[in-house]
């Protein structure tokens, strides 16, 4: 593993133990703030995602991608902040746009342009 690689790492790790601390509220508190974890602009950008993915199917649970946007179960278990529900299928939209921009971080969201749901 190169330096930058572990540094890397390390950010993200601390970019989610931030995250998962900001998210450790009372119930009320956080349902709240789950549904600001992302922008109404980035919502919108991953739903194009979305419903090349699996149609914008939000629940769709398979055994090894899940979510609207597919995200492969163990990226989700790494990623996913510990307050988020165990598999992708089980969070809201923000949480599943949340965890994918984590993962995707630094990198432009994918380009959708000719893909069609199925």
């Amino acid at each position: 593993m190169t330096r930058m690689t572990v540094i890397q790492a390390l950010l993200s790790s601390l970019a989610l133990s931030i995250a998962a601390a900001f998210l450790t509220t009372t119930p009320a508190a956080a349902s709240v703030r789950t549904r600001n974890l992302v922008s109404s602009t980035l919502m919108a950008e991953w739903h194009n995602v979305a419903v090349c993915e699996t149609g914008a199917r939000w629940a769709m649970r398979g055994p090894l991608y899940s979510g609207a946007l597919g995200i492969l179960n163990t990226n989700w278990a790494r990623f996913a902040p510990r307050q988020f529900p165990r598999n992708a299928a089980d969070a809201t939209p923000q949480q599943q746009v949340y965890v994918a921009a984590q993962i995707n971080r630094g990198f432009p969201i994918p380009d959708q342009n000719g893909c069609h749901p199925w």
